[in-house]
This record gives structure tokens, sequence and C-alpha cells, in this order.
């Protein structure tokens, strides 16, 4: 999800052979855990 952050849910899921609900959650995570950090990760 860093390099195509703009993926939903069900292309996660088809793209790792995951169920949607899983993909669902760590979607939402991602948005959450992202959301809180400044985007100086992405730099190193």
């Amino acid at each position: 999800m860093e390099g195509t952050p703009s993926l939903k849910a069900a292309e996660i899921a088809r793209k790792t052979y995951g169920s949607f609900a899983t993909a669902w959650q760590v979607k939402q995570d991602w948005e959450v855990w992202v959301s809180g950090n400044d985007s100086s990760w992405r730099a190193r």
C-alpha cells in the first residue's frame, strides 16, 4: 500500500488472495497509522 495508497479493499484482497474483510481491516489500520505519523518515514 506504500506504493499505491489509493487501492481499494477489494483490490487488495484480489492481489493478495485474501478475504475482503481482512483487506478492509488492513486498509483501515493503514489509514489510521499513516494519519498518525508524519511523512518523514518515507524519506528514510
